[in-house]
């Protein structure tokens, strides 16, 4: 059992639950065959959301997710923004959470495709993101920390 089973399930009962949550794609050792994680590995996250302020700026979604301990926003290599939140029980999650648009000029424009071909899984798709995902030279089984797909 992964660490951050209990986490990504509760974020996957979230995104059924907020439909501005679109997809979320985890990237990182997470999601990895090869150099897979350890005990000290944080959880990385893509987002897609109609309102990424929401889950940037504010709690309300994060509270359902644990008890945050510190928080941050910065920005990304790409310049977007991306939430650094270390949970109770050294849960380190980091999520790049950017609109559905962005995230589909992202995968497009192969600014992120050093990320994604080291391995990635696709968790939950409400936008059919999955069939932009594809074009990667890697696409990682389902990761053992994720469940089905939305919508």
């Amino acid at each position: 059992m992964n660490r951050y089973d209990e986490l990504m399930k509760r974020l996957l009962a979230v995104c059924e639950a907020q439909p501005e949550i679109k997809a979320v794609i985890i990237v990182g050792s997470q999601a990895r065959e090869i150099s897979k994680a350890d005990e000290y590995s944080d959880l990385d996250l893509i987002i897609a959301c109609s309102e990424p302020q929401i889950l940037l700026y504010e709690n309300n979604i994060i509270n359902k997710l644990g008890k945050p301990v510190y928080s941050f926003v910065e920005d990304t290599f790409a310049g977007e923004k991306e939430r650094r939140i270390l949970f109770e029980k050294s849960l380190d999650v980091d999520m790049i959470v950017i609109s559905e648009d962005s995230l589909v000029n992202l995968l497009k424009s192969h600014n992120a495709d050093f990320i994604l071909n080291r391995g990635f899984s696709l968790c939950y798709d409400a936008c059919g993101i999955s069939q932009v995902c594809g074009c990667f030279v890697y696409f990682s089984q389902k990761s053992s920390i994720c469940s089905p797909s939305g919508p």
